[in-house]
C-alpha cells in the first residue's frame, strides 16, 4: 500500500485503456485507487464520479454554477473537513486535480 506524502501534496492519476484512476489517501494516509469518470451533471459546469476500488459507493464531485466545488460524501455534507482545518473533502481535492488534468489535455 502506498502512503500519501502530505508535504508533497501530489495527486497520482493513472490513465489506462480501462479509464482513469486517482490515488486518494484515507485518514491514515494510505492511498486507495478510485475510478474517475467525467459525467454530465445538471447542477454543475463540470462533474466527475469517484468510485473506490472494491467498494460500491460512488461520490459525485462537481463545480457548480457559482464556481464552488461540491461533493455528496458525508465529510463534505457535514463539513467534517473543517475540524481537520482542511478547505474541502478528499474527493473534492481529487476532483479538482482531475479537472485541471482535463483542462490541460483537452481544454474543458
Amino acid at each position: 500500500m502506498y502512503k500519501y506524502n502530505k508535504e508533497a501534496d501530489v495527486t497520482t492519476v493513472t490513465i489506462t485503456p480501462e479509464g482513469i484512476s486517482v490515488a486518494i489517501p484515507d485518514a491514515k494516509g494510505e492511498l486507495h485507487d478510485y475510478a474517475a469518470s467525467v459525467v454530465k451533471h445538471s447542477l454543475g459546469r463540470w462533474a466527475c464520479e469517484l468510485k473506490r476500488e472494491g467498494k460500491t459507493k460512488t461520490y459525485l464531485v462537481y463545480l457548480d454554477g457559482r464556481g464552488d466545488w461540491v461533493c455528496n460524501c458525508p465529510d463534505a455534507q457535514f463539513r467534517g473537513f473543517l475540524k481537520r482545518e482542511e478547505t474541502c473533502c478528499k474527493h473534492v481535492k481529487a476532483g479538482q486535480d482531475v479537472y485541471e488534468l482535463c483542462k490541460k489535455l483537452v481544454g474543458v
